[in-house]
């Protein structure tokens, strides 16, 4: 696994490699971010959740507690009249459920409110919380009425959380965007003069000598160019001097009274206009002939030689 993701990585260009490690860096920033918002919601439910749970169950209480003093004025407990008061208080938005049970264990009120999850399960699952029941007992003078049990969801609280880690996955988003695109244009700038210099090489090693590079790019990219052209005219210089000795030479051999042959590993002779006029040939006859050819087959052990 190991080298076949080695060999992969090899196969990328620079700005693949470059794009790679910036995705995995916000991916892995994302994920943090998830579990940092995670660790938010968490510690904000359990410090928002007791402070509504308080204030809800404060006013509850003190509503009941009026409605059974008044009741008990009246010589009466009418639990019908304490449903219609709960049914109409104004509960907390995380409430999502309120009862009560009187002495008998009946349950004299129920209502159920239903808080929407908007986040994705994964987002609060990663939260772990769960709707939160309290209960209280009522009681009047001393005298126990009943048991008021107020549930509580979380949902709310993971909603806003998750509408934020939306925003910062956007904002993410955005700044791989643009990272992505100067990386792009900061590669371009950098590559293009070494696709210069990889042409400027292909056409010198096919022969074009006087091939050179812009000067462009970075210093260092500078450094290389220069030394690119440096190279290129050192090679130009030296092949010149090169093919000025070797006419100098061809003058010398082809001009000399003196008859003068030259014999190439294989074989072959190249020789000057002296050299036929020695022997009688004419050029066309001696160019490019074997010495075998020229030779008597007694004196081929010297030829060979």
């Amino acid at each position: 696994m190991i080298s076949y993701l080695s060999r992969l990585w090899d196969r990328l260009n620079l700005v693949s490699r470059l794009s790679f490690l910036v995705v995995v860096s916000i991916i892995v920033m994302a994920i943090g971010a998830a579990y940092q918002s995670a660790i938010f919601v968490v510690h904000r439910t359990q410090d928002e959740m007791i402070v509504e749970y308080n204030n809800q169950m404060d006013m509850l209480e003190s509503m009941i507690f009026s409605t059974i003093y008044y009741d008990m004025l009246d010589r009466s407990f009418d639990g019908k009249h304490l449903a219609n008061v709960l049914s109409n208080f104004e509960y907390s938005i995380d409430v999502t459920q309120i009862s009560f049970r009187d002495t008998a264990n009946v349950t004299t009120f129920s209502k159920d409110i239903n808080v929407q999850l908007e986040a994705p399960q994964f987002f609060s699952n990663l939260c772990g919380l769960e709707v939160l029941k309290f209960n209280r007992p009522i009681t009047v003078d001393g005298t126990y009425f009943g048991v008021l049990t107020l549930s509580m969801s979380p949902n709310r609280i993971i909603n806003q959380a998750w509408k934020q880690y939306r925003y910062l996955l956007q904002v993410m988003f955005m700044t791989l965007v643009i990272i992505l695109l100067l990386i792009w244009i900061v590669l371009r700038q950098a590559l293009y003069p070494l696709l210069s210099l990889a042409k400027a090489g292909k056409s010198l090693t096919q022969g074009d000598l006087s091939v050179r590079v812009d000067i462009d790019g970075s210093s260092e990219l500078r450094v290389v160019l220069m030394s690119f052209n440096q190279m290129a005219s050192s090679i130009q210089a030296t092949l010149s001097a090169l093919q000025e000795s070797e006419e100098k030479f061809r003058n010398i051999f082809y001009n000399s009274a003196i008859a003068k042959s030259i014999t190439s590993p294989d074989g072959s002779i190249k020789v000057n206009p002296a050299f036929c006029e020695m022997l009688g040939y004419s050029m066309d006859e001696l160019d490019h002939q074997n010495w075998q050819n020229l030779s008597h087959p007694d004196d081929y052990d010297l030829t060979q030689k």
